[in-house]
């Protein structure tokens, strides 16, 4: 199971320095180093990893970028406290080096710079306040069929498309049936359709003939749907739905080739 500590890995920011300790000796060239560029610089960042150690102590690593061009190596470990709180070494190049105690308050930590006196006391020497900066979320790659659908959307938000058909059968007897229908869908900016079927059916049989008008209206909801480069009409009411293939560039449109359509924009 990891560490709870581990919830204080992440990237912290400087906000402000803090409170300043005792005059740094000549020979603590790190401390001096440090503490002068964290005060001149405004966006030293402090990147922590905190990883299973033992369950007292978890290890802490991570780099102080100090300015632009200098980073110092964090090498340490943690107490889990309440409050936690973090002690070890910054390693520069040059030679430079300094120790550090950090003590964790939220997304806060108080960072304050050391040294160890000849006598083994640990001497703090400025602190500063980092604060958690928020993870940085890529964006989602962009979705190639939003955008086809997004395109055919606007082309179809108010449009008329119109088909004709006509069906015959006949039997030995000489009878026979015909039928002709003409066909007109209006698609609406706020997702409405309308579609209209005007006609007529024709019957014959035993020399006798009869003419049956057809008139039809439905009515419903619209949208387009998409996978790969194919683009998709769907036509939605109750108890029925219908799709058809897009097709056609500029004002000229067609549904599976048959349906003959035009932008009303």
């Amino acid at each position: 199971m990891p560490n709870p500590a581990s919830r204080f890995t992440g990237t912290y920011r400087i906000l402000q320095p803090g409170d300043a300790g005792p005059p740094v000796p000549p020979e603590q060239k790190g401390v001096r180093y440090l503490s002068s560029k964290l005060q001149s610089y405004g966006e030293a960042e402090l990147e922590l990893t905190v990883t299973d150690g033992q369950a007292a102590a978890p290890r802490v690593g991570g780099r102080l970028r100090a300015t632009p061009s200098q980073s110092f190596d964090v090498q340490g470990s943690m107490t889990t406290g309440p409050p936690a709180r973090a002690a070890g070494r910054l390693v520069g190049n040059k030679g430079r080096t300094a120790d550090f105690t950090a003590v964790f308050a939220d997304d806060r930590l108080t960072f304050s710079l050391a040294y160890h006196t000849d006598a083994g006391a640990l001497v703090k020497a400025q602190s500063f306040l980092f604060e958690r900066r928020a993870p940085v979320v890529a964006p989602p790659p962009p979705n190639p069929d939003a955008a086809l659908i997004d395109q055919w959307t606007a082309r179809l938000r108010r449009s008329r498309f119109t088909s004709s058909e006509n069906t015959s059968d006949g039997d030995y007897s000489g009878g026979g049936y015909y039928e002709e229908i003409h066909r007109e869908l209006n698609l609406y900016p706020d997702g409405r359709f309308q579609l209209d079927e005007r006609g007529f059916a024709r019957v014959s049989a035993g020399g006798l003939l009869s003419r049956t008008p057809i008139a039809r209206s439905r009515t419903g909801q619209w949208s387009v749907t998409a996978a790969g480069a194919a683009a998709r009409l769907m036509l939605t009411s109750e108890a029925w739905n219908e799709s058809f293939v897009l097709s056609g560039s500029g004002p000229a449109m067609s549904l599976d080739g048959r349906w003959q359509g035009v932008s009303l924009v």
